[in-house]
């Protein structure tokens, strides 16, 4: 569990309840997972960059994301190349994985397995991706410096 003063870093980096247009690239702290390292898209011209390196639209969030409902992710691996982008929703009062993308949209959320027996008997196995568990983490930490704002908020309210 995180401590309070390790939430009120991350509401900072998150930059929780500021507008794209508030926040700056020199705010931005990449947040390591794992085998991955998670760069906070904090503007416009880097969810366009993003969008144009991945060869998707991650671009049209930019409204969503200055309105503080919707956070987006590049995700690089530990030679910072693009994997995938991760973006977050606010939806019924929680952070919630949106959507997590590669390159021209490709799913990288389920690795599939699939193999003979000696019988013949075809399997096939679906389990979920690392990267799944990466945007799950990052929901969490989203959500997580939430509950902490709430509580100091009501510490802080005049009785």
């Amino acid at each position: 569990m995180l401590n309070a003063t390790a939430v009120r870093e991350l509401n900072r980096l998150f930059g929780l309840g500021r507008g794209l247009s508030q926040q700056t690239p020199t705010e931005q702290v990449v947040i390591a997972l794992g085998g991955y390292l998670a760069v906070p898209l904090c503007s416009k011209r880097m969810l366009d960059a993003e969008g144009w390196h991945m060869q998707h639209c991650i671009g049209i969030f930019a409204d969503v994301c200055a309105q503080g409902r919707y956070r987006a992710f590049s995700i690089r691996d530990a030679l910072g190349r693009r994997v995938a982008t991760i973006g977050l929703r606010f939806h019924f009062g929680r952070w919630r994985v949106h959507q997590c993308r590669g390159i021209r949209n490709a799913n990288v959320t389920e690795d599939l397995f699939s193999w003979d027996d000696a019988d013949g008997g075809a399997y096939v196995l679906t389990e979920q991706a690392d990267l799944h568990y990466v945007g799950e983490e990052l929901a969490r930490m989203a959500n997580a410096e939430m509950i902490d704002l709430m509580a100091e908020e009501s510490e802080l309210a005049p009785q």
